[in-house]
């Protein structure tokens, strides 16, 4: 199973992301980063990259042109 963190998470897009992920066995939403915290019955969607325990497999971004610099930080030390 491929984990995912979802960048974006709480928009429009990521939340069509997220519902795409739980309809496919081989993937699972591992955790999500967006401006506000928001806990789900299966992740958590965090709004600080730092706060984040969960590994993840992929980073998959709806975030904006804004958050690139510090994901690329967070996917390096990972």
């Amino acid at each position: 199973m491929i984990k995912v963190l979802v960048s974006g998470a709480s928009g429009a897009m990521g939340q069509v992301l997220i519902d795409l992920i739980r309809k496919n066995d081989d993937f699972k939403v591992s955790a999500g980063f967006s401006k506000d915290e928001i806990l789900y019955e299966d992740f958590k969607i965090y709004d600080n990259l730092e706060k984040i325990q969960e590994k993840s497999d992929v980073i998959i971004d709806f975030s904006s042109k804004d958050s690139l610099n510090p994901l690329l930080a967070y996917s390096t030390k990972k």
